[in-house]
């Protein structure tokens, strides 16, 4: 069982610094863990709370959509099952990722929902907020396409330009704004032969889908 302090200590003591501070940008789940703590000591809550409560899940109508172990599972909700290659992980202690770089269980309909709420101005009081989360560095380190705004990743899914968001355990969801169109992937096994192949893996799948969904062809 973990706690963030001591997540935090780890990335500290075995990750060095990849280079001074603002020189050039690199995706961090402990990032999200200290954005975590900041949350909780401003706003006086737990974490979990203070999502729910300052996105405010019952307006946006996320209503599978829960935070693991510290918060129960909506009643009739049945967890699919998640897998690394063969081995079922779904049971494991989930304080490995619970602290802000992950914790939130949810579906692809939420999925969806929120992030068109995000998008189209339907979450944040002040358009600023939103301008301001998807500014995008200019010099990421190591593969250009992964360069990510403080919210989402702008990238070319099916042969358009979106904003998307993947998670470790086989999901993303993408946004076309250009065509209001809005998709999620969620698959349950990670780390598999199929996974390795882009035409078979996540993100062949769902350039596929994209393709399909907004020209009607898969090619």
């Amino acid at each position: 069982m973990w706690t963030r302090a001591e997540q935090i200590e780890l990335a500290m003591t075995f990750g060095p610094p990849l280079t001074a501070p603002g020189v050039q940008f690199s995706y961090s789940d402990t990032g999200y863990v200290v954005i975590g703590e900041l949350i909780e000591n401003i706003t006086g809550l737990p974490l979990a709370t203070a999502v729910r409560t300052l996105l405010d899940f019952d307006r946006l109508g996320l209503t599978r959509t829960f935070w693991e172990k510290v918060e129960p599972a909506p009643e009739g909700l049945a967890r699919a099952g998640q897998y690394f290659g063969d081995l079922p992980v779904a049971r494991i202690e989930p304080s490995a990722d619970l602290f802000g770089g992950g914790g939130l269980v949810s579906t692809t309909e939420d999925l969806v929902r929120f992030l068109r709420a995000l998008l189209r101005g339907g979450l944040f009081a002040y358009p600023e907020t939103l301008a301001a989360g998807l500014m995008t560095p200019a010099v990421s380190i190591g593969d250009a396409s992964h360069i990510h705004s403080a919210l989402l990743r702008s990238k070319v899914i099916g042969g358009r330009p979106c904003w998307s968001h993947g998670g470790f355990w086989g999901v993303q969801v993408v946004h076309f704004a250009d065509a209001d169109v809005t998709l999620a992937l969620s698959y349950n096994q990670v780390k598999c032969d199929a996974q390795t192949s882009g035409e078979i893996g996540r993100d062949g799948l769902v350039d596929r889908l994209a393709r399909i969904t907004l020209t009607g062809r898969s090619g």
